[in-house]
């Protein structure tokens, strides 16, 4: 029904591969941040050379389904495995109140970048004063926590369920064409997701494995994006922001 929420949709796209054993649910524990905002392009990554992973993936995923669009990947993070470590351990000290915090401080910064966003998400009628006590915004914010702790979860050993799972979620983004969805705003959400990591990331080292982290998410999701965009059924495509 209605209420198969982008939640569920989400979370769906990740069980079309073969969850990594290890996986853990979201902890609960919490700490304050606030982070200052920063201009399209003045991300986190701009000051930190990207650093290629020496290790691979080892592949333990099922193909993609029957009729997908998206070829089976064998792609790298371009994560080390020392900022696989961090962003685990970040990521599970780190409570469900800040992990809440960091993705309503991300979703509130794309919004305030420009409002035309808002009525992509449905949210245009919600005086911008009050956005963080709508329920609308705060399943989207939801669903970015989601998406977060399932490729944290996944990328050291299934990435390329990861990348499968992010293309698919990507290519959901083509039926937004109609509320006006441009591809700078891809360079939109990459800038406000690497700016505002859960307070738990709190060294230069850490924030750097957060932005190689957010660049492989938004790389996979524009590449899924394209690959949809270029087809001549698109419009067919599920929309995820119903």
């Amino acid at each position: 029904g209605i209420e198969e929420t982008t939640n569920e949709k989400v979370e769906r796209l990740f069980r079309l591969n073969k969850r990594n054993a290890r996986s853990r649910s979201l902890d609960t524990r919490q700490q304050e941040s606030s982070k200052s905002q920063r201009p399209v392009g003045g991300s986190q990554s701009a000051k930190f050379p990207k650093t290629a992973s020496n290790r691979y993936a080892t592949t333990r995923i099922r193909h993609p389904p029957e009729g997908s669009h998206l070829k089976k990947a064998s792609c790298q993070s371009g994560l080390s495995p020392e900022q696989k470590r961090i962003l685990e351990t970040c990521w599970v000290k780190a409570s469900s109140k800040q992990i809440r915090k960091a993705t309503e401080d991300i979703f509130a910064a794309i919004l305030n970048h420009d409002r035309s966003l808002a009525v992509m998400f449905r949210l245009d009628d919600v005086p911008i004063n009050r956005i963080r006590e709508n329920q609308a915004f705060k399943k989207h914010a939801a669903n970015f926590a989601l998406v977060l702790d399932l490729v944290i979860k996944n990328i050291p050993d299934n990435v390329d369920s990861c990348c499968q799972a992010l293309q698919a979620l990507g290519g959901q983004h083509v039926s937004l064409r109609d509320r006006g969805f441009d591809s700078i705003y891809w360079d939109i959400f990459t800038d406000h997701f690497e700016n505002n990591p859960p307070a738990t990331f709190k060294t230069d080292v850490d924030r750097e494995g957060w932005s190689a982290m957010i660049l492989f998410i938004l790389a996979q999701m524009k590449l899924g994006f394209r690959q949809v965009d270029r087809k001549p059924d698109r419009l067919s495509v599920t929309a995820l922001y119903q």
